[in-house]
């Protein structure tokens, strides 16, 4: 397979998993199980689904392990690049992944899929700038071209969703949806800094690309693991996490029992539903499996031919 075509199979596995990862939590956000009050409810998680997706990254850990093993076998010393460094300095980029993933999945439950995936391109806008600023860089005129048709596509695609929230046209499934489109956007520049501090204090390490996404998904789940546990005390009542029981009419958008509305997460809430509603496990799954190919075919061209 030539370069051209290598590049092209690697864009298209990115833009398919990708895809995937997004419908793949959706799913799982619309559909209905018995949680742990034995009340009938959405699985509403975003928190533990952010987790899973650490999961994901932390295998490219293991494929780091893997592949320097084989680079080790062929004499090969590309592993060996890396200057000494102390597994601290991902722990900085980590908080901001942590932060924005979970950022995205609470507006992921607030709006559609499609507009998920597109908002998410505004992520060109804030990484262009930042890298102006702070890493004087320069932009040419049709690059920044480029950044101006992002803007023009994000304001719409937000303005549509709005006006068009999920097929529920009053004030309140509007309000949601624009609530949704801003957690969104403000991922994206959560996630245009953590580019900016990885070029800025990571990139002169040298350090293989798919170590650095396998240890910031070693510290992002970490530390969100232990946030768990705070956020099971936060309680969410009256606040727009916390949404009505599923009523007899089968409502797709129902809330949660007012008991259920005391934590801000609940994890052994999360796991009963999973195991009352097989469905909820399999696109958990899908989200694990689908963020590992996702950041492997991001990172993988880095790697040495002889090592594929």
């Amino acid at each position: 397979m030539g370069m051209d075509s290598y590049a092209w199979a690697l864009a298209a596995g990115m833009l398919i998993t990708g895809s995937i990862n997004t419908l793949s939590t959706k799913a799982a956000d619309f559909e209905v199980s018995i949680n742990r009050y034995g009340d009938k409810a959405v699985f509403n998680h975003p928190f533990v689904q952010a987790l899973g997706m650490f999961l994901g990254e932390f295998t490219c850990l293991l494929a780091y392990t893997y592949f320097s093993m084989r680079a080790r076998s062929l004499n090969d010393d590309s592993f060996k690049r890396a200057k000494p460094h102390s597994k601290l300095i991902f722990l900085l980029p980590a908080m901001c992944d942590m932060t924005a993933t979970s950022v995205m999945y609470l507006g992921l439950a607030l709006t559609s899929s499609s507009v998920f995936q597109m908002l998410r391109g505004s992520v060109v806008i804030f990484t262009a700038a930042f890298s102006v600023i702070f890493l004087k860089r320069r932009i040419k005129a049709y690059q920044w071209v480029g950044v101006a048709l992002v803007l023009a596509g994000t304001i719409v695609v937000g303005l549509q969703s709005y006006v068009c929230s999920s097929g529920d046209s009053s004030s309140s499934g509007q309000g949601k949806a624009m609530l949704g489109n801003i957690l969104i956007i403000i991922a994206q520049i959560i996630v245009a800094t953590q580019m900016v501090v990885e070029e800025k204090f990571i990139g002169g390490y040298d350090i293989p690309a798919l170590q650095v996404v396998g240890w910031e998904g070693v510290w992002g789940g970490l530390v969100l693991s232990a946030l768990l546990g705070v956020m099971y005390v936060v309680p969410t009542t009256g606040t727009f996490l916390c949404t009505p029981n599923v009523n007899a009419n089968n409502d797709p958008f129902p809330n949660i029992a007012d008991n259920a509305c005391n934590h801000l997460e609940d994890v052994y809430d999360a796991f009963v539903q999973m195991g009352n509603n097989k469905m909820i496990i399999l696109y958990t799954l899908l989200n694990l499996l689908s963020i590992a190919c996702f950041n492997f075919f991001g990172v993988v061209r880095s790697l040495c031919p002889p090592l594929l």
